[in-house]
């Protein structure tokens, strides 16, 4: 728990024993580790998104919301949200692609695939996606690459002096 004060606020860190498993080994051996990096930015896929992108209601996943130029995703035909509409009355990204399986494990919401990457994959590994795209299933390989310098150096001194987590976000309403 961060205290500058000595007295606790109630804000933690933790990080996964899986992860630490994974990286201390090579933090040791070779003083720097290449997460692996798929290259897109998404959301998951709630029911409200999903009958607005003529799904059904039922339907999750990790919808795709932009494809980083020239990385992995781009190269496998991956495809980013083509276009904006209001959902109650909030601006939303419709269109890309729906990753539904990662190597054949369920994509329910984004943070499914963000901890499949984390902790099973490696810089150089394809990677098999099962997505749907206009209301078909399509299964694309993606092979990972590490993450480029700029995204690792831009997260670990932040942007103009924010703190820059490496993610994008939504604001949720009730409704979401």
């Amino acid at each position: 728990i961060i205290s500058p004060l000595g007295v606790s606020i109630g804000i933690g860190f933790a990080i996964p024993a899986v992860i630490v498993q994974k990286v201390v080994p090579v933090l040791i051996k070779t003083k720097s580790y290449k997460h692996p990096w798929l290259g897109i930015s998404g959301m998951s896929l709630t029911s409200d998104l999903a009958g607005a992108m003529g799904l059904k209601p039922s339907q999750r996943g990790a919808l795709v919301l932009d494809v980083m130029p020239g990385g992995p995703p781009q190269q496998a035909g991956v495809r980013g949200s083509d276009r904006d509409t209001l959902l109650d009355g909030e601006p939303v990204r419709l269109g890309g692609d729906v990753v539904t399986t990662i190597d054949s494990r369920p994509v329910k919401t984004f943070d499914d695939l963000l901890a499949y990457l984390a902790r099973s994959t490696e810089v150089g590994q394809t990677v098999t996606l099962t997505i749907i795209r206009q209301d078909k299933e399509e299964v694309l390989k993606v092979t990972l690459s590490p993450r480029p310098e700029t995204l690792r150096g831009r997260a670990a001194r932040g942007s103009a002096g924010n703190a820059w987590l490496g993610i994008i976000g939504q604001t949720l309403t009730p409704q979401s």
